[in-house]
Order: C-alpha cells, then sequence, then structure tokens
C-alpha cells in the first residue's frame, strides 16, 4: 500500500524533530573535549618549559660558580674590614716608619676597594660581611698587646698571609667567577693585591717578621728531629739488650 506523500514528509519532519537536540549535544560534547585537549597541550607545553628551565637552573656547574661568587663575597668583605681595621691599629703601634706607611696604604687602598665592592653588592641586593673573621678578630687582639719591633713583625707576618690569601681569592674570582660585575672587580682589584704582597714580603724580610707557613716548617723539622732522637734512643736499647 503506497504511503501518502504529506504523510512521508511529516514522518520525516518528525525525525530531523526528534534528532536535531541529539545532534546539538553531541557538536557541543565535540567541542568541550576538543577545548580540554587543547587546554592540556597548551598546560603540557608550559610544564615542559618550566621543567627545562629548572633543570638548566639545577646544572651542578652553575650551582658551583654561584657559591664561588656567595664565597667570594663573603671572604672578599671580611678581610676588606680586616685589613682596615689592622692597618688602623698599625698605623697607631707600628715603630717602623715603613710598616706605618704600609699601613696607611692599606688602610688607604682597602677603604677604596670595600666602597666599590658595597656599591656592586647593594645594586645587586647581596649582603656584605658585617665583621671580620674571628681569626682576624683574635690577631687584633693579640697586636694589641704588641709593642715596638714585636709589633712590626707580627703585623707583617700577618700582612704576608693575608695578602696571598686574597691573591688567590681574588684571582679564582677572576678566572671563575660566573657574575660579571663580581669577576671585573676581582680582575681590576688582584694587581693591587700583588703589589701589596710583593711590599709585604719586602717589610717582612726587613723587619725580621717569619710568616706562618716559616714556622710550620720549623716545626715539622724540629718533630722529624724528634722522631729521630727517639729511633736512635730505641736502637741503644735494643743494642744494650743483647749485649
Amino acid at each position: 500500500m503506497a504511503v501518502p506523500m504529506d504523510a512521508g514528509r511529516r514522518a520525516s519532519s518528525a525525525q530531523e524533530g526528534l534528532m536535531g537536540p541529539c545532534w546539538g549535544r553531541v557538536h557541543e560534547r565535540r567541542k568541550e573535549t576538543k577545548m580540554r585537549r587543547t587546554m592540556l597541550l597548551a598546560g603540557l607545553a608550559v610544564l615542559a618549559l618550566v621543567l627545562g628551565r629548572t633543570a638548566q637552573a639545577a646544572d651542578p656547574k652553575d650551582r658551583d660558580r654561584d657559591r664561588n661568587d656567595d664565597h667570594f663575597v663573603k671572604m672578599a668583605t671580611a678581610s676588606g674590614l680586616a685589613e682596615v681595621n689592622l692597618g688602623n691599629v698599625a698605623v697607631r703601634l707600628a715603630s717602623n716608619p715603613g710598616v706605618r706607611a704600609f699601613a696607611q696604604q692599606m688602610v688607604t687602598d682597602h677603604t677604596l676597594a670595600n666602597t666599590e665592592l658595597l656599591g656592586i653588592l647593594n645594586k645587586k641586593g647581596l649582603a656584605a660581611a658585617r665583621t671580620m673573621g674571628a681569626e682576624h678578630q683574635k690577631k687584633e687582639k693579640q697586636l694589641l698587646k704588641l709593642t715596638g719591633a714585636q709589633f712590626d713583625r707580627e703585623y707583617m707576618a700577618c700582612m704576608v698571609k693575608d695578602h696571598e690569601d686574597a691573591v688567590k681569592l681574588f684571582g679564582d674570582e677572576s678566572k671563575n667567577g660566573r657574575d660579571a660585575d663580581l669577576k671585573g672587580f676581582a680582575t681590576k682589584t688582584l694587581p693591587i693585591l700583588r703589589h701589596h704582597l710583593d711590599m709585604a714580603k719586602r717589610l717582612a724580610g726587613e723587619t725580621g717578621a717569619r710568616h706562618d707557613r716559616d714556622r710550620d716548617e720549623d716545626r715539622d723539622r724540629d718533630r722529624k728531629d724528634d722522631h729521630k732522637d727517639r729511633d736512635k734512643k730505641d736502637d741503644h736499647k735494643d743494642r744494650d739488650k743483647k749485649d
């Protein structure tokens, strides 16, 4: 039996009416799924970028260089204060005119260097040492108890050691420093410190100052002699027992 044309059209229209909302919901779901997938991919891309930068920042070489700069700032500022403080003491107590002149130059040169370094640290928000180290505080107390030639010898021996340490510290920062400003400061200051070291060694020789390394060598030599004497005594005892 033939279906009337009008009836067929009504059935088709009814079917489209029923499917229209369904297809609309499916379309919306697909759009949401696509949007979520896009957001997820974008999030993963950002995460990968962050992790990449974190891995780069965690490079052991970078960490070592950061630690080198921090160590330099700590030691350079503390030793700079010590040179000024001990220099002021020597200007008052030294008996040798050459030692007094050297001490005054230490106050002048290291005050200028300290001021320049503090300017760099303030610009970068880095902290400087507020006091000289414990070793120099102890040395200052010791020097304040001395006078005359004995003071001159102890002060100059201290200056030789301090400037040997400073040349090593600034040389390392000049070569391996990561911060460009700190590295530049170290490179600029290093020749001045080497000149100070040469002056200190010359005055140490004139005043009869003995460097701590010389004292250590003497101490080691005495210990070896003591061991030799003991060995000889033990040999004599063994021979006496055999006899």
